[in-house]
């Protein structure tokens, strides 16, 4: 299992989110954000797309299949410590304070 950070950056008219690894693997992404970014959340996940799960239902955003869940590839579906991508890319919405 690997820890996950989520990141929330207020730009006025919209708010965006990043969803990336903890630590090292992280770095990347977290350096492309600015500095009024914050960190919101964190969660351990054993694949990508149970992290993803976790990070809809934390947004409340229903199950990540229905609505198009973001898989690449099938090794997105193993463990972490095989497959961990270093960053889940941006997600923008407005349901989170």
């Amino acid at each position: 299992m690997r820890e996950h950070e989520l990141w929330r950056e207020d730009f006025g008219t919209h708010t965006e989110y990043t969803l990336c690894l903890a630590g090292p693997a992280g770095e990347a992404a977290r350096a492309s954000l600015g500095p009024s970014a914050t960190r919101i959340w964190t969660v351990r996940a054993a694949s990508y797309v149970n992290a993803m799960q976790q990070y809809y239902d934390f947004m409340d955003w229903g199950d990540c299949s229905v609505v198009g869940c973001p898989v690449a590839h099938e090794t997105d579906r193993e463990p972490c410590a095989t497959a961990a991508p270093t960053a889940f890319g941006n997600a923008t919405g407005d349901n989170k304070t």
